[in-house]
């Protein structure tokens, strides 16, 4: 006998902070995936709005592509209970950092750890690798990212690469001495 799973995909055609409250609660919604902007708009409803919606059901929220502001996420993670994950990484790299609310409350404006397989280095002006909690550009090496290039355009990864396969996204950050990433521009 087959079996079948049907998951429900709910899309907002324009993002509606309170509507998105109605939503979780009508469908018992599971899994988000947000930007910080919807954070934002959700910490900017009243608490009478905020506390009328049974929010319940939520198991995991994932966020990613701007940086998070520390307090938006502590408060998101005291609303919305140990839900909150983030990640980081982009086109050329796929996902490649993470972390969950523990280790956002533990490390106040992180956006998380290598993931297994992820491999993250600091590199100066200079191109040498950066020690723990000095600034510089960062590069990320993903063992299970497969490799290719930009369409038509062969040599365009070329200025993004480093030795052993390491890529930049152009971002500017330090890793502390947990290897928890920060970044900084």
């Amino acid at each position: 006998m087959a079996s079948q799973i049907g998951e429900l995909i709910v899309l907002q055609p324009r993002f509606d902070a309170e509507e998105l409250l109605q939503l979780i609660e009508r469908h018992a919604l599971t899994h988000l995936h947000m930007v910080p902007t919807m954070f934002v708009r959700l910490c900017k409803l009243p608490e009478k709005t905020r506390s009328k919606y049974d929010l319940s059901s939520l198991k995991f929220v994932a966020h990613g592509a701007a940086p998070c502001a520390p307090s938006i996420k502590q408060e998101m993670i005291k609303w919305w209970g140990p839900v909150i994950h983030e990640y980081y990484g982009g086109t050329e790299t796929g996902g490649a950092v993470c972390h969950n609310s523990a280790e956002a409350l533990l490390k106040p404006g992180t956006v998380g750890k290598a993931m297994p397989g992820c491999h993250i280095k600091i590199v100066g002006a200079g191109g040498e690798s950066l020690p723990s909690n000095e600034i510089g550009e960062v590069y990320i090496r993903n063992d299970s990212f497969p490799k290719f290039t930009y369409h038509n355009r062969d040599e365009g990864l070329t200025d993004a690469h480093r030795d052993g396969g390491y890529v930049t996204l152009g971002d500017v950050g330090y890793l502390d001495d947990d290897g928890y990433l920060f970044l900084c521009d």
